[in-house]
Formats: C-alpha cells, structure tokens, sequence
C-alpha cells in the first residue's frame, strides 16, 4: 500500500543512480583505452633504432605510462617518452616530451624526429649521440626547450631552427659543432637561454641577435668568434643575468655598454687579447655576485664605485 521500493526497477531514484554508474564506467573506459597516434608510434620505433634505444617496449602502448617509457636511475639518468592525452575526447595521445639523458646512446638524432609534431621538449644530453642536427627539427613550431649539449654533434646550426619561434631555451654546447652561428636565429625573439659553448664556432655574433630582448642567460665560451663582442648585448639585452664569454677570438676593449646590464648576478669575460680596456663599465652592475675578469688587457685604475659591488661572492 505504500510507495515504490528504492530498488524496484522502475523506481526514478534507482534510473538515475544506474545512469550515473553507467556514465561513471563510460568516462574510465575511454581514458584507459586513450592511445598513441600510431603515426607517432612508427616514429618512435624509428627513433630508438636509430638513436641505439633499447629500453622502451613496443609491446606496451607509449603513452601508457608503463616504467619502461619512463624512467630514473641513480646516475640522474633520464629515459622517457611523455604524452598530452586530451586529444579527441581523451581516446588520442600525442609524444609532448622526449627525454633521454645519461643513457650513453651511441646513435643519431634521427630526422623522424619530426614526425612527433607535437614535441615541446627534447633533452638528449649527456650522450654520445653523433653526426649532424637534421634540419627537420625546424618544422617543430611547438618546441620550447632544446637540449643537445653534451654529446659529439658535429655539422653546423641548421639555419631551419630560425622557425622555431616559441624556443625558450636551447642548449647546443660541449659538442663538435662548427661554421658560423645562422642569422635566422635572431627570429627567436622568445629565446631566454642560449648555451652554444665548447664547440667550434667561427665569425661574428650575427646582428640579428640584437632581437633576443628576453635572453637571461648566454653561454658562449672556448669557440673561435671574431671581431668584438658585440655592443647590441649590452644596449637591448636588458633583461641579461649571466653572461659567459670566455677563450673565444674576440678583440676589446670590453663594450662600456655592458654598463646597461643591471640585472647581471654572473659576468665572465676572459681571455680578451687585444685593446685595452677601462673597468669603466662595471660602474651600474650592482647585482653581480660572480665577477671574473682575467686574462684581458686591463688598463687604467681600479674605480672606487667597486667597493660598491656589496653582493660579490667571487672575484
């Protein structure tokens, strides 16, 4: 005589909680069969065949977060392959990150690389990895951070990477690497971070990097530049805090426009040769901390405005 039960089937309480429970199962079964682009696969087993990989398990989808795409060891070694999966209603995953670091590959960097056309990150350094950069990684318009260094790269810059205009970073150092730096470079008006030290770099610092407002950070030590260092660094990179440029080529004096840099924390210019120069432009830089000056052709007196660098810890 009373009303109907909560468990008789056609009670609404007892529809709605099955719609529920329905919906609740559908959502967790499209996220677990979310799979990688099989485009992207194809490339992978390219890459890690080239690149002489052979952790990652193929038996295993890529971006399945199964440990053998992803790992740490005790050595800060890094060996993994990371995914965005939010792609066609979460059921599609595209390779965002690559990152193979202390894993002594002996291989190339394969130009498949690029079929992972949606790569924001690639850290390959400390390898062994020769042979040239192929300049298809110049279609990779996602790209953020570029890590090479510290492998035996050989070949030049390629002049493609001048179409990488989202780059934040790139790390091309301690390599064999050689020619002149590509003017197409000053395009990276994003770039904060530029490593290109320990390599055989030769000519000028193109002009065009007079553009790289947003660098924080240039590393370009023991290359064989020419000419002088240039007086763009000092006039429009203002938001400059570390500045490394020691056993190149250049000729002084040091430029005083260096004087423009005053959120410089770390300033190492050595092995200057030629032309005096005045300690003139060290009068605004009051943040420095890190201060190394030898091995150039110092000429006048110490200023006293020196004694005002309160924040140094190494001189």
């Amino acid at each position: 005589m009373g009303g109907r039960s909560f468990c008789h089937p056609r009670s609404t309480v007892f529809l709605v909680l099955c719609y529920a429970i329905f919906l609740h199962h559908c959502c967790f079964f499209c996220e677990a069969v979310a799979l990688t682009d099989p485009k992207e696969v194809k490339a992978l087993r390219i890459i890690a065949s080239k690149m002489g990989n052979t952790k990652w398990n193929f038996s295993v989808d890529p971006c399945s977060r199964d440990p053998s795409w992803y790992t740490l060891d005790d050595r800060e070694g890094e060996l993994g392959a990371i995914c965005n999966c939010a792609f066609n209603k979460n059921t599609t995953c595209h390779v965002c990150e690559i990152k193979i670091l202390y894993e002594e590959m002996t291989g190339i960097i394969p130009p498949e690389m690029a079929n992972l056309t949606y790569l924001e990150n690639i850290d390959l350094r400390y390898n062994l990895l020769h042979g040239s950069i192929p300049a298809s990684l110049g279609s990779l318009t996602r790209m953020q951070y570029l890590s090479f260094g510290i492998n035996n790269l050989s070949g030049e810059i390629p002049k493609e990477f001048g179409k990488l205009t989202n780059m934040i970073s790139l790390s091309l150092d301690q390599n064999d690497l050689s020619g002149m730096i590509p003017p197409e470079l000053g395009n990276l008006t994003n770039l904060e971070k530029l490593y290109i030290r320990s390599n055989q770099f030769s000519g000028e610092i193109p002009t065009t990097f007079s553009n790289l407002k947003k660098m924080r950070l240039f590393w370009a030590s023991s290359n064989n530049f020419t000419g002088k260092i240039p007086d763009f660094i000092g006039n429009y990179w203002s938001q400059l805090e570390n500045l490394k440029l020691e056993g190149t080529s250049f000729e002084g004096p040091i430029p005083l426009s260096i004087s423009n840099l005053t959120n410089l924390n770390s300033l190492i210019i050595r092995d200057i040769p030629r032309g005096g120069t005045l300690l003139s432009f060290l009068q605004n830089l009051k943040n420095l901390t890190i201060l190394v000056l030898s091995n150039n052709m110092i000429s006048g007196e110490i200023p006293e405005y020196i004694g005002e660098l309160n924040q140094l810890q190494m001189l």
